[in-house]
């Protein structure tokens, strides 16, 4: 399946990011950039057994590290430059992700 086959290699590319602060830093905006390719406009979900479509996805497809916040949502202020932050609005749809 082409669409878990690249969840698979981005969720990848996220464990591999280096330690010095340069290269996270950018490894986070490239990724950053792939996420959001790959997320905004889709709909989170919740059936874990099936895999996303082109037009949705499931938290499986994310990264360990991630957090999805919906409208309204309490979040911690902890940053963590590996974990995924998907915002999603009130229909679910992922309208935009950060890096922290």
């Amino acid at each position: 399946m082409p669409n878990e086959r690249n969840f698979t290699h981005l969720k990848g590319l996220q464990k591999t990011q280096q330690a010095s602060p340069e290269s996270e830093s950018n490894m986070s905006s490239d990724l950053k950039k792939q996420w959001e390719e790959k997320l905004v406009g889709k709909k989170i979900i919740d059936d874990s057994s099936s895999p996303g479509s082109i037009s949705t996805f499931t938290k499986r497809d994310l990264p360990d590290k991630h957090r999805v916040v919906s409208p309204g949502a309490m979040m911690t202020r902890d940053f963590h430059p590996d974990r995924l932050n998907v915002y999603v609005g009130e229909d679910g749809v992922c309208s935009h992700v950060t890096m922290g």
